[in-house]
């Protein structure tokens, strides 16, 4: 199952948990005519700006946790519960509100690396950035780019070079396998 993750959401201040912003991601997705991106996940002009909401997408909460296999069903329906609460979704109406978070574009979530919650989304937004080349950026600037603390980032590099996902070269670059 190929999932997407809309990179407006990085740095999104509404204090949604790491998956709740996947299942956002996944139900705007749903909702949205794949018009209306590139094919390098690049946001095309005037899909959004006529919407603040599009029609809630249905989708069996089991079939996407057993598919994905990067959160439980239980997880899922907390997440669910946690957008409705938060007022992203609205079931009575069956709306999805986008609020404007399509607009940086998307990059594909690496699920095949069996990584959950942050750490996927941090790693596959890693990978979308250096597009098969080392990233040259030091933590710092990541933790910029990412809106974390560099002792964020620094964790989150540490875990992933525990799992194998990434690796210095000799000049200090950053390599994502």
């Amino acid at each position: 199952m190929r999932l997407i993750y809309y990179k407006g959401l990085i740095a999104y201040d509404s204090e949604l948990t790491s998956t709740e912003r996947i299942l956002y991601s996944f139900l705007l997705n749903k909702s949205v005519n794949n018009e209306a991106f590139d094919a390098d996940g690049r946001y095309c002009e005037d899909t959004f700006d006529v919407f603040d909401e599009f029609d809630l997408p249905t989708f069996n909460q089991y079939d996407f946790a057993a598919k994905t296999k990067i959160v439980s069903q239980g997880s899922l329906s907390l997440a669910y519960r946690g957008l409705i609460d938060k007022g992203i979704i609205d079931v009575k109406r069956g709306i999805i509100k986008h609020n404007d978070i399509a607009r940086k574009g998307y990059f594909v979530l690496c699920v095949e690396s069996k990584l959950k919650g942050e750490l996927l989304i941090f790693y596959s937004w890693l990978k979308n950035l250096s597009k098969g080349c080392p990233i040259v950026a030091t933590m710092q600037r990541l933790g910029t780019m990412y809106n974390v603390s560099m002792n964020v980032i620094r964790d989150y590099l540490h875990r992933l070079s525990c799992k194998g996902l990434i690796e210095r070269d000799n000049k200090g670059n950053l390599i994502i396998k």
